[in-house]
């Protein structure tokens, strides 16, 4: 990992099993963050016209751990991760021990995309293959960009909602920036 200088905490998503949210639809009630009992939050989301149920990823331990170990996404799901002010830069993501391809959408702090990606599954680190070789040899997936955003969808969601770069995430952007740690 030195050798590509990128914090652990930028690491989309370790092979850590994490409930799958469930896929009860946008309608279940969520109209503003909800807590949920692992003290993460579920967030209303507006995205390319479609409401979605966000997850949230407010500190570095919820960071490190993303998406990793998640064998599905529903299609009404997914993750924003916010970072703190202190960490507002260019953000790299990559692919550690996830399970499905994920959409990710980089976001500035008036909502608007900057940056898309689909990201594939990697293989499985080798039985032989040190962390850092394996982290070493995943893609990074760049904001390019500073941003305090990422949001994590069901992969293929972003073409089939037609987002491009500038388009708006409509969600309550200042009350993630007050609570990202």
């Amino acid at each position: 990992m030195a050798a590509r200088r990128i914090p652990a905490i930028l690491i989309s998503a370790l092979c850590v099993a994490i409930p799958v949210l469930g896929a009860g639809g946008c309608s279940g009630g969520i109209t503003e963050p909800t807590a949920t009992e692992d003290n993460r939050y579920l967030v209303p989301a507006t995205i390319g016209g479609e409401k979605f149920v966000l997850e949230t990823s407010l500190t570095d331990e919820q960071r490190r751990l993303g998406m990793g170990g998640r064998e599905e996404i529903p299609e009404d799901r997914g993750m924003v991760f916010a970072f703190p002010a202190s960490r507002n830069g260019v953000q790299r993501f990559y692919m550690a021990g996830c399970l499905v391809d994920i959409d990710i959408a980089y976001v500035d702090d008036s909502g608007r995309v900057t940056k898309m990606y689909t990201m594939p599954k990697e293989p499985p680190r080798g039985e032989d293959e040190t962390l850092d070789e394996y982290i070493a040899r995943l893609p990074l997936y760049s904001s390019g960009v500073p941003v305090r955003y990422a949001v994590e969808l069901k992969a293929g969601t972003l073409r089939r909602l037609g987002v491009k770069e500038g388009d708006r995430i409509e969600m309550d952007w200042e009350w993630l920036k007050e609570m990202a740690r």
